[in-house]
């Protein structure tokens, strides 16, 4: 928009220019280099004390290991008979997860690391002498029978150790399990 006309040195009315924001973002730029000048020291223990709380948790924090390892589970059971038992895709690795985060398979995993010659130093444990805590998280695509297992803990060789007795525990529940149910299935 144009201001009000003003002659020229012509005679001419030509609108006038109204002033740009230049002047208003100069002056609080003035503002607030005024405000630093003054208080400059705010910034900076800011920055300090921000810094130092940020070091502090990285170099304090306990660090974790992360172990990784994929599993394929066919969902599809064949009857003599010609029939097909098929699994919910859909609710696959949600039951994955459940699984593997059961305290049945925590301590068949436990179990099968004691009883392991070579596997059981490895088994760490807390102040309390009890087996270190091993969170642990399946992910997977949905219409995918492949999924993601990740262990993670406190020590780097116990977490390798743990994941892979767990996938072993798990192999292992699941085929006793298949057996019970086609074995059920083929008495009906």
């Amino acid at each position: 928009m144009s201001g009000p006309l003003i002659p020229s040195p012509d005679n001419e009315y030509l609108p006038q220019q109204e002033e740009q924001p230049a002047a208003a973002s100069f002056f609080q730029l003035q503002r607030y280099l005024v405000f630093l000048r003054r208080w400059w020291w705010i910034p900076l223990v800011t920055l300090l004390v921000g810094s130092a709380a940020g070091g502090a948790f990285v170099f304090l924090k306990e660090p974790t290991f992360v172990s990784k390892g994929r599993m394929w589970e066919t969902m599809k059971l064949r009857i003599p008979d010609g029939g097909i038992f098929s699994d919910d895709v859909q609710n696959s690795i949600g039951t994955q997860t459940d699984v593997f985060q059961s305290s049945a398979l925590r301590e068949q995993a436990l179990a099968r690391m004691k009883a392991s010659t070579n596997s059981a130093p490895l088994i760490a444990v807390d102040k309390d002498r009890q087996p270190l805590p091993v969170r642990i998280r399946v992910a997977g695509s949905a219409k995918s029978s492949v999924f993601l297992i990740e262990a993670s803990s406190a020590s780097p060789r116990y977490t390798q150790a743990y994941l892979n007795a767990l996938m072993d525990a798990y192999l292992e529940n699941r085929k006793n399990n298949r057996k019970e149910i086609s074995g059920g299935t083929l008495a009906s």
